[in-house]
């Protein structure tokens, strides 16, 4: 298998020169995993990009339900090289006060990787021979401006987080 890099990004908020940034300085991105609230920003810096595969999710704070003529769910899945891999706000699974939602959202679905938004706080755990990760928020919290960037390969996941500031 190739390698596969991934940009990773939730919870921009208006903050579409922090979206344009995260984007310009990962040019060499196969896909662009957006993790709900501030789904505007990312349609206006999308069409820069045309050949990088975006896919995104709603949060709480978005209205928006369609991203370059497609719908947008709460929830999304793709699988990448042998990874099944699920997006989602974290809302509908009550991240704000832990992971157990999460826990049972991979297992429902049998998920490889849990990636996640909503706190403004990035995290990356390991369990159960699941990865789950929240590349906390471009918009801004405690530790700045963060994005995550994920690499999948034969070897396994890594994953990476990017300060924008």
């Amino acid at each position: 298998m190739k390698q596969i890099n991934c940009l990773i990004i939730s919870d921009s908020h208006g903050r579409v020169d922090r979206v344009r940034e995260a984007l310009s300085r990962q040019r060499g991105v196969d896909a662009v995993f957006f993790l709900g609230d501030g789904i505007g920003d990312i349609a206006a810096v999308a069409p820069a990009f045309p050949d990088i595969y975006f896919l995104c999710v709603r949060g709480n704070c978005d209205y928006i339900d369609a991203f370059l003529d497609r719908q947008v769910m709460k929830t999304d899945s793709i699988t990448l090289g042998d990874k099944r891999i699920f997006l989602t706000h974290g809302d509908m699974y009550g991240v704000k006060y832990g992971p157990e939602g999460l826990y049972r959202l991979a297992e429902s679905v049998n998920a490889d990787i849990v990636l996640y938004g909503h706190t403004h706080i990035p995290s990356e755990e390991y369990r159960e021979g699941v990865y789950y990760f929240n590349p906390g928020s471009l918009y801004g919290a405690a530790e700045g401006a963060t994005c995550g960037v994920m690499t999948i390969t034969d070897g396994g996941v890594l994953f990476s987080l990017m300060h924008i500031d």
